[in-house]
């Protein structure tokens, strides 16, 4: 499907937001309301897709709550580049209270993750999220009850 091109470039992006439209539609995530689902490099596509999945929702009668409303009780990390156009898309469609870090390490090589971080030192307050480490660090005790 990459067509030789390296996969995480594009198919894990969306992959991942393959995978949460097919968890909101079927329903699994309303039956297991205690699962905290969290879901990779910021959802991959779907911050940009969420508003066409429910148009499309709607049109063939599934039933199930609006794709934006789901996407708000789901958990997203911050693994990859999400600076400088992914980021602002994320927070539009869910906020800042279930982002957390994600490194990828030990897929990614440790280079390749410090220049992550300084690129999310250096433009996460550009793309909408001030104070990035301090936030997700807070949300990742919620997340993991600490």
């Amino acid at each position: 499907m990459s067509l030789g091109r390296p996969a995480p470039m594009i198919e894990f992006l969306f992959d991942t937001a393959r995978t949460v439209v097919d968890l909101i539609l079927l329903g699994v995530v309303d039956r297991f309301p205690n699962i905290r689902w969290v879901f990779t490099h910021g959802g991959g596509v779907l911050p940009l897709l969420a508003d066409r999945v429910d148009f499309f929702r709607t049109q063939v009668g599934l039933g199930t709550p609006t794709t934006p409303d789901v996407l708000q009780r789901l958990w997203f990390d911050l693994a990859g580049t999400p600076v400088p156009r992914q980021l602002p898309a994320l927070l539009s469609s869910v906020g800042t209270d279930r982002l957390v870090y994600g490194s990828d390490y030990c897929f990614t090589p440790i280079a390749a993750v410090q220049e992550q971080l300084r690129s999310l030192d250096a433009g996460a307050a550009d793309g909408g999220l001030e104070n990035w480490r301090a936030v997700t660090s807070g949300n990742t005790r919620r997340l993991l009850f600490l």
